[in-house]
């Protein structure tokens, strides 16, 4: 898996997403982050990555706070 930014060589794609390359793999094809492919290659742009991190970064995010809101009302078991 190759990142490119606009001026920039490529390199591997998951950097700072800490998961498995299958587990990139299964997302790229699952289409949650774009990716064009060169030969056997899949090239996903920098942009597109760091939007996929920020999105998952909120939604754990929003996920946390719904939980200590349940815990400090009493909800949660």
């Amino acid at each position: 898996i190759m990142v490119r930014t606009a001026k920039s060589a490529p390199y591997l794609g998951n950097v700072g997403l800490n998961v498995s390359r299958p587990f990139l793999i299964k997302l790229l094809e699952k289409g949650d982050i774009p990716f064009t492919t060169v030969g056997r290659h899949r090239r996903v742009r920098a942009e597109d990555l760091f939007a996929y991190m920020a999105e998952r970064d909120q939604a754990r995010s929003d996920a946390l706070s719904e939980l200590a809101g349940l815990d400090a009302e009493g909800d949660l078991i």
